[in-house]
């Protein structure tokens, strides 16, 4: 039994670890020693693409005849639910907070920031669009304040992308789910649920913690609930940590 652990945001290379999680369960397929995944969901969401090559590995295994039993953790909401949807099963606990289908952005520019303060910040753009994307670097934050607010036109365009992006969850809720897109529409639109409600929608399929996800996929792959077996973890344990001789220094990664 693989126990894949999603812990965290959801983004590519911290958090759940998208696109390295993502390859690990695409490479259990063609695993013959594995007979049945569990994977632990514990994320309150982030990047849409992270969420969606955990969750493709999920579809995929399960189209190969592999299940795989999700643990919800603490939180296992937007991304978070994103990479339960697809599970052959969904075990929550009555204090997980779930659901969460629904897409949200926001955007934040420099209004004057950078004059007040002394900042400044070249670049050569190309295309009227291109500035969204580069500005001002902040200290400490280590992130960059685009240069203006979007235009009218581009507002459209990004709403066109958000809805685009919330049909596609809603499709694969249903999909994953067995519902249909209209029940999913009712208890979606960014709403959160506890575990009890989660399952009174469909959304899980019943109580449980990890110990009792590893014994459910022992059933789903066949195994009797006696019979022993090896778990492997990912990602991999470290066989120890260095001792942090200083104190980090905010804004510079090392």
């Amino acid at each position: 039994i693989a126990v894949v652990y999603a812990v965290g945001e959801c983004a590519m290379d911290s958090g759940i670890r998208g696109r390295a999680t993502g390859k690990y369960m695409r490479g259990l397929i063609g695993d013959r020693d594995v007979r049945a995944v569990v994977l632990r969901a514990d994320s309150p969401g982030g990047d849409p693409l992270p969420s969606d090559l955990v969750a493709e590995g999920t579809r995929k295994l399960r189209e190969k005849g592999k299940p795989v039993v999700v643990s919800q953790g603490d939180v296992a909401a937007s991304g978070g639910y994103w990479i339960s949807m697809n599970g052959s099963k969904v075990l929550t606990t009555p204090f997980t907070i779930t659901g969460s289908i629904g897409i949200i952005a926001g955007w934040i520019w420099d209004e004057g920031f950078s004059e007040k303060f002394g900042f400044t910040a070249d670049g050569v753009p190309r295309g009227k669009h291109a500035v969204l994307v580069t500005g001002i670097r902040i200290p400490l934050i280590d992130g960059v304040v685009p240069e203006r607010a979007v235009t009218g036109e581009e507002r459209e365009m990004v709403k066109k992308l958000l809805l685009n992006e919330y049909d596609a969850f809603v499709k694969g809720v249903a999909e994953g789910r067995g519902l249909t897109e209209e029940r999913v529409r009712e208890i979606a639109e960014g709403r959160v649920w506890m575990g009890g409600d989660a399952m009174e929608r469909g959304l899980a399929d019943g109580w449980g913690g990890l110990a009792d996800a590893i014994l459910e996929a022992k059933a789903l792959a066949g195994l009797d609930p006696n019979e022993e077996v090896v778990l492997t973890e990912y990602p991999p344990r470290k066989l120890f940590s260095l001792p942090q001789l200083l104190p980090p220094i905010p804004g510079i990664r090392g």
